[in-house]
């Protein structure tokens, strides 16, 4: 059967994705590079004590053995049921096969334009960037379901958000999920620049907290043992908890004078 591609509206984690090869931001203003490691501890433990997504995300490094090579079926399943956790349903599960034969093709593909595994992405210079959003911008557009009904034969692409989790899937220390919310706060656009800025972004935001680790004793790295969590959690996914927090759920976190009050009680 022949499939038409069309421009869709992608349901993904918690919002409408209009599909668009524009990689021009909206006139929104630009969001800090900096961010305080005081509000990343207060946002990681909100969502780590309001939602269930670190219970899939474990499960998905347990599974693959914090290894992830999605030239195996097993790996590819594993994700692909991460990502329905995560928000991406429209790879609806039926359609997991259309989803998984595109992610293998690009993985053979485009793996070697990714990062090594055990980048760091505050330590990752511009071309490096480049690359990975040049793998991002290929896999986003790809087959993830077919249509039915009165879409039958056309093709639901992969898109802009299940795309950046799966390269944060196989490169955790280097490459940022996002969702849709975010994107469209933060004024980002869709395509391969919009996810290279977006990239810069938190890549400014590690070198922010890089910094304020260093002056509270520890190194950036030890971050997530230091709140307790263990060996699946990375620093990405601290700055990616904040930002849901922050950015998708809109929540206004207290200052510091708040805080500092409060303790007294």
């Amino acid at each position: 059967m022949r499939f038409v591609t069309v421009r869709r509206l992608e349901r993904c984690s918690g919002g409408i994705d209009r599909m668009t090869d524009s990689n021009q931001a909206s006139d929104l203003k630009l969001p800090s590079t900096h961010v305080a490691l005081r509000d990343v501890v207060v946002a990681s433990f909100m969502f780590h004590s309001l939602t269930n997504y670190n219970q899939s995300l474990h499960s998905l490094r347990k599974n693959t053995r914090g290894a992830p090579d999605f030239t195996s079926h097993d790996h590819r399943g594993y994700l692909l049921t991460w990502l329905n956790a995560w928000g991406c349903r429209h790879l609806a599960k039926n359609e997991h096969g259309t989803a998984s034969a595109s992610i293998r093709e690009w993985y053979e593909e485009m793996a070697s334009l990714l990062p090594p595994a055990d980048a760091l992405l505050w330590e990752l210079g511009e071309q490096d960037l480049k690359q990975a959003a040049s793998a991002y911008s290929s896999l986003r557009k790809r087959a993830g379901a077919r249509g039915t009904g009165k879409r039958n034969g056309q093709v639901i692409p992969i898109g802009a958000t299940a795309a950046s989790k799966v390269l944060f899937a196989l490169r955790p220390n280097a490459l940022a999920p996002w969702d849709e919310k975010m994107r469209r706060k933060l004024g980002y656009g869709a395509g391969g620049k919009g996810y290279l800025d977006f990239l810069k972004l938190i890549r400014a935001r590690a070198k922010s907290l890089e910094d304020q680790c260093r002056k509270n004793g520890f190194d950036i790295a030890e971050l997530p043992r230091v709140l307790g969590r263990d060996k699946s959690y990375t620093v990405l996914a601290l700055l990616n908890e904040h930002m849901w927090i922050t950015v998708s759920a809109g929540v206004k976190l207290p200052s510091q004078e708040t805080l500092a009050s409060w303790s007294t009680w």
